[in-house]
């Protein structure tokens, strides 16, 4: 085929819209590697599970809080004693993180407990409590008046429920206590001396052998001391949280 017949059919293609085999058009690869379907591994799209929780950390971040409360000490004050975080602390209550060694030994000094004291209920449960006379431990409460003691005789949990029987004294200088609202039941049983006791606008002299139960969400406490020293028995039932 000479030169001019070649010049003349790639006329005639390009008048009928075609091209000829020589000057086709190439796909052009892209410059951008993800510009084509991106390959993704399979594991992205895999829920990320939380790591289960040992028994034995939930149950020591049980017992952290339990005697946090029994110490009326609020999850903040409790974090800032020990030097970590409030959300640091909830972690170790609800026993998705284990506390280092350093720490527990914070936690235990700022609930005035000793470190095997977070422990113990790991080594044996019970339904039962006994304390021998006089070995009670003694709690202090942030929001105790001045004078008065409070000897924690026994710590039950039942079911939902947390039992806590205290041997309450009031010294010679003790005075008014201050208002108290708390869930649950609370029963106070007295053994010596007397006190005025109020429960909402209701004020009742107790005297030795008086008894008195009441609703805690109610505002309660002591309103006077008359002869002393008082002694009584009171004794909560809470709601365990």
């Amino acid at each position: 085929m000479g030169i001019y017949a070649y010049i003349a059919g790639a006329m005639r293609s390009k008048d009928q819209g075609l091209e000829s085999p020589r000057v086709q058009r190439r796909a052009v690869a892209s410059p951008f590697p993800t510009a084509g379907k991106p390959l993704i591994p399979p594991q992205v799209f895999k829920p990320r599970l939380r790591p289960k929780r040992s028994d034995r950390s939930g149950r020591l971040g049980q017992q952290i809080r339990d005697l946090r409360q029994v110490s009326n000490l609020s999850a903040g004050s409790l974090a800032r004693a020990a030097g970590v975080s409030r959300s640091m602390l909830s972690r170790f209550e609800s026993g998705s993180v284990s506390p280092s060694i350093e720490t527990l030994e914070k936690l235990a000094g700022s609930l005035n407990v000793q470190l095997s004291r977070l422990f113990s209920d790991q080594i044996e449960t019970r339904s039962w409590c006994f304390v021998p006379a006089g070995k009670g431990v003694v709690v202090e409460f942030g929001n105790a008046a001045q004078g008065h003691q409070y000897e924690l005789l026994g710590h039950v949990l039942c079911g939902r429920w947390r039992v806590q029987p205290y041997l309450v004294t009031l010294g010679a200088y003790a005075g008014p206590s201050a208002a108290l609202e708390q869930q649950g039941v609370q029963f106070i049983h007295v053994f010596s001396g007397g006190m005025r006791y109020r429960h909402g606008s209701e004020i009742v002299h107790l005297r030795p052998g008086d008894s008195l139960l009441f609703e805690a969400k109610t505002e309660h406490g002591v309103e006077a001391v008359g002869n002393q020293p008082v002694s009584y028995l009171s004794i909560s039932l809470r709601p365990r949280g």
